[in-house]
């Protein structure tokens, strides 16, 4: 009866379907952002590569 409490589920209003549109652009604007955050600072620091790849990934998640 899996199928049938599918049905039985209410729809979401377009309200909360624009407020998930704009959460989930928001939260990958600023995974980006941290991405590019993380590139610059890695340049300004005079590091031409990064030792590892690694390197990137961890400083984009600070």
């Amino acid at each position: 009866m899996r199928t049938q409490r599918v049905f039985d589920q209410t729809a979401p209003s377009p309200d909360e379907i624009r407020a998930a549109i704009i959460r989930a652009h928001h939260e990958r604007s600023q995974a980006f952002g941290r991405l590019l955050g993380a590139l610059f600072s890695w340049r300004r620091e005079g590091v031409t590569e990064p030792q590892h790849t690694g390197d990137l990934g961890a400083a984009a998640c600070r």
